[in-house]
């Protein structure tokens, strides 16, 4: 069923705030693209594309009403975008490793594996709920599984290999460069955390100053990623 009544908060948080990061993300994944066409571009840019998506689902069941299909959709839009995190460890990874030794083969053995325990850590346990808004709600056994396997999966190793990379870099620019990559990435990890908490803690006062630093923090290490990066990818 298609909602008739979106109140005035919701229209700010989702329909403003996640078109102005979709459209800032869309502009970066196309900046990227056209740069250079190849598998550095590709891997860093669908870190973008894919938060797109996501984010984009997130506006799509603030239309609806129906129970099942706001959990489906709530549950894919977290899905799509924890998967950009897995584009991004692999651009680290070809960082560090030769062609000759991370290859193709070994990158969609990583990709499926991340993408399937992805999968079931989203969905065990499934005890998504519907708020009286229409909007999804978890509980904090589900929080607690979601926030340590995003930490234990995704942060912690992307961190690691964004260090162990910047250890290979001699030059300075380079260093600094690679620095603005790392703040945008924790910037962006914590933005992440900070949805998770925000889809379980019904609480008025966090989540009335919540969504700002979410689309704040978004924007500035989505920014600070490709200002590290982005700019600076060029044909290998």
């Amino acid at each position: 069923m298609i909602s008739q009544q979106i109140d005035f908060e919701r229209v700010i948080g989702i329909f403003i705030v996640n078109g102005v990061v979709i459209l800032f993300f869309l502009i970066i994944f196309i900046k990227i693209w056209k740069r250079q066409k190849n598998r550095y571009s590709m891997l860093f840019s669908m870190v973008y594309l894919f938060n797109a998506i996501g984010l984009g689902l997130n506006i799509i069941y603030a239309f609806l009403t129906s129970q099942i299909p706001i959990i489906t959709l709530d549950f894919f839009m977290m899905y799509l975008t924890l998967i950009g995190q897995i584009f991004a460890l692999l651009f680290n990874l070809n960082l560090l490793k030769s062609i000759t030794t991370l290859t193709a083969k070994k990158q969609k053995l990583i990709f499926i594996g991340y993408a399937i325990a992805l999968f079931f850590a989203l969905y065990f346990p499934m005890d998504t709920t519907i708020n009286a808004e229409f909007i999804p709600r978890y509980s904090w056994t589900k929080f607690l599984i979601m926030i340590l396997f995003y930490f234990g999966a995704f942060f912690i190793p992307i961190v690691y290999t964004i260090m162990l990379v910047y250890k290979t870099i001699e030059t300075k620019e380079l260093k600094t460069r690679w620095l603005f990559y790392l703040y945008g990435y924790l910037l962006l990890g914590f933005a992440l955390a900070n949805g998770f908490l925000y889809a379980t803690w019904d609480n008025e006062i966090y989540r009335s100053f919540s969504i700002y630093f979410l689309v704040i923090s978004t924007m500035i290490g989505g920014y600070l990623l490709y200002y590290g990066v982005g700019k600076s990818l060029k044909g290998k």
